[in-house]
């Protein structure tokens, strides 16, 4: 029997020495190639062959390109079924607000894949499809057939123009049933706002998040930042533009608080004149000596400047103002009128046109003191800027007549000594001794001085 069991054992070896061979020189004989077992499962990833961004926008541009066609000139039998299917369903509204919106699809899918594509894309398309559902709560306004009758004449009405389609006017007429006309177009407007906000990648929490981190004054802008939704954009620069407003104020600030204490040309009007600087005298080159009666030079460091008074010919003000010696203005055209002096009521003066015979009031302000020699049917002349009357121009010399003065006496030819006269206009002038009541005077209206007696 131990026999019998070695003899066995020895066998099995041999066997198994041999199946090793044998296995071994079929797997060289087959090379590195294996066929695999037939129960064996593959694991595989699905790949698409077209991406689908690409797919939605080559899609979203052919329908572009065939809705302008449609709507530029449908010539053909097949595009006019497609006009009339495509107005039908959704209405005129809903048609040419597809074409901006399929146009916008194909830029999403193409340039901003990165950046909510398909919210973008839905929101887009319930935009549009909430303007032909506006449209026809705006236009429809005929009563509708009810039961199947309503679809036909949705579509019909679609096509004509008259209502939102069997698609857009259905949901307008179901949205009217529920919450009257009023609500149903105010829901409309409001998702039609909301969803083109969504379709331009703006949602509310973006723009309250963007409000609530709006820059600070210390906000630097950053060249490299990353994506930026259009919200924050849009809080960002309206932020930075009143940070930028405020950062110059400041730097002005600082820039008037050292500045030096010797004042500028441009600043010195600012000062009263008795608080403006007096250096010593130094002479100055170059410059022509200004007429001592309009202006007057200050001299001292720095350029030279000249200062005079002016009056604002529309307010009234007078301010004293300093300016370049070589400064320039543009002249202002000031119309000249002669006009007839009529009479006054109050502090209105009546002048009338020598040529149309129309009366103009003109204000008591307008008048100087020069106009207390002038009576009734003198001619003046009438000044105006911009058809705003500023002032009358009254003639240099009057003659007038002297109402009340005391009496002369013979042998008073004295033109030194004077007494006072009243004219007839009411004014009164100092006169010499030997004028007496009754006699006719000629008096400079610009200074108010007696001139003589009138030779008229």
């Amino acid at each position: 029997m131990a026999e019998k069991k070695t003899a066995s054992r020895a066998e099995q070896a041999v066997s198994g020495a041999k199946k090793k061979t044998a296995s071994g020189s079929a797997s060289k004989s087959s090379g590195k190639k294996s066929t695999p077992a037939k129960n064996t499962k593959y694991k595989t990833e699905y790949e698409p062959a077209v991406p689908p961004h690409f797919l939605i926008a080559a899609v979203s541009i052919l329908l572009f390109a065939l809705f302008v066609v449609i709507s530029v000139n449908p010539d053909g039998a097949l595009l006019k079924i497609i006009q009339s299917v495509v107005l039908g369903l959704v209405g005129q509204a809903g048609f040419y607000f597809a074409i901006p919106g399929l146009l916008y699809l194909f830029v999403i899918h193409t340039f901003g894949r990165k950046n909510a594509p398909t919210m973008r894309s839905v929101c887009t398309l319930i935009f549009v499809f909430l303007c032909g559902c506006i449209y026809h709560l705006a236009m429809q306004e005929q009563e509708m057939s009810k039961g199947f009758a309503l679809i036909a004449d949705l579509y019909t009405g679609g096509v004509a123009g008259s209502t939102g389609g069997v698609l857009c006017g259905g949901a307008a007429m179901l949205l009217r049933w529920l919450c009257g006309n009023t609500l149903a177009f105010v829901f409309c407007v409001v998702f039609a706002i909301l969803t083109l906000l969504g379709a331009m990648n703006i949602t509310i929490p973006s723009i309250i998040r963007a409000i609530a981190n709006r820059p600070k004054d210390d906000y630097v802008e950053e060249e490299d930042e990353d994506y930026i939704d259009p919200a924050t954009a849009v809080v960002n620069n309206i932020a930075s533009k009143q940070i930028a407003r405020k950062r110059q104020r400041r730097e002005q600030q600082r820039a008037r608080e050292n500045a030096p204490e010797e004042t500028p040309p441009e600043t010195s009007q600012q000062l009263p004149p008795e608080k403006q600087p007096r250096p010593a005298p130094k002479k100055e080159k170059n410059h022509a000596p200004a007429p001592q009666d309009e202006v007057k030079q200050i001299p001292g460091k720095g350029a030279a400047f000249v200062r005079t008074k002016m009056r604002n010919v529309e307010t009234g003000a007078v301010t004293e103002t300093s300016f370049n010696p070589t400064a320039k203005f543009d002249e202002a055209f000031v119309e000249r009128k002669d006009m007839e002096y009529s009479y006054n009521d109050g502090d209105l003066y009546y002048f009338m046109d020598q040529e149309t015979y129309e009366l103009e009031p003109i204000d008591a302000s307008a008048l100087d003191d020069s106009f207390k020699f002038v009576k009734e049917n003198d001619v003046c002349t009438i000044m105006s800027y911009k058809g705003k009357v500023f002032g009358v121009e009254v003639p240099n010399f009057a003659d007038l007549v002297v109402t009340k003065t005391e009496p002369g006496f013979a042998g008073n030819t004295a033109t030194n000594v004077t007494k006072p006269a009243t004219v007839e206009t009411g004014a009164e002038v100092k006169v010499p001794l030997f004028i007496n009541e009754g006699d006719k005077i000629q008096i400079d209206t610009r200074t108010g001085e007696y001139l003589g007696r009138s030779k008229a």
